[in-house]
């Protein structure tokens, strides 16, 4: 593993002279710092709306987490993405600050039985690393996921110059039906893979030109979701790819 993460991160370091978008990744290596915190308001069931604080704190101290102690990524210096653990309801999510410093809250409908995870997208100021600290709500369930490979859904297909390897970077591009715009969050849109152990997280920003960078660490079967906008309003599209094992 740790050979894999050194290879990773050599390929992306280089990559960074060439190109300014480069993927987000959790690195399972990298010691974990903050801890996510989800307080619903009211029972969380699918189909009813429900109303969550958010807070994050310190590992090491178990001090509250506030927005001067995290770095400003993308416009934002909290982002949230829920996943159902059968890979299938996915959310982007940017909750709203409270009058209570280091508190937001946001609002959420739940479509599926069972588990939910949410991955809080941060960069503590005083770290080098992104960090996904998670959370689970609602009942336990096994993760139960469709492993089958697709490129295309919901008016949106994507394209690779190479099969995505371990530690091999791959230039995606995102085709549409019409011209990207950007979406409500800000920016041109975002491809969200999550890999099959419910716990690795790389976000890959989408460049001007429609193209994206993936550089998988481990073999896996990873779950994209391209979030873009083609005609005015936001689209998921539910994609995925299977890493082998060798290149």
């Amino acid at each position: 593993m740790k050979s894999r993460l050194l290879l990773a991160l050599a390929a992306s370091s280089a990559l960074a002279a060439c190109s300014s978008v480069m993927p987000h990744y959790h690195y399972d290596e990298h010691p974990a710092t903050l801890k996510l915190t989800l307080l619903p308001h009211s029972a969380f069931t699918a189909g009813k709306p429900v109303d969550l604080d958010v807070k994050l704190t310190s590992i090491d101290t178990l001090g509250l987490i506030t927005d001067e102690r995290l770095k400003t990524v993308n416009g934002k210096t909290l982002r949230l993405y829920a996943l159902d653990s059968t890979y299938t309801d996915f959310h982007a999510i940017v909750p709203a600050p409270t009058q209570t410093q280091g508190i937001s809250q946001f609002t959420f409908t739940p479509k599926m039985q069972g588990k939910y995870r949410f991955f809080a997208e941060v960069t503590p100021t005083n770290s080098k690393f992104e960090e996904f600290p998670n959370a689970d709500l609602g009942v336990h369930t096994p993760n139960q996921i469709n492993r089958t490979e697709s490129l295309e859904a919901n008016h949106v297909k994507i394209t690779f110059d190479k099969k995505p390897a371990i530690g091999v970077d791959s230039v995606g591009t995102v085709h549409t039906d019409k011209k990207l715009q950007p979406i409500n969050d800000g920016g041109l849109g975002e491809i969200v893979g999550f890999y099959d152990d419910f716990h690795t997280v790389t976000r890959m920003p989408i460049a001007a030109d429609g193209t994206f960078h993936i550089l998988p660490v481990k073999a896996s079967f990873i779950k994209l979701f391209a979030h873009v906008n083609t005609g005015g309003s936001d689209t998921v599209a539910p994609l995925g790819i299977n890493v082998p094992a060798d290149k």
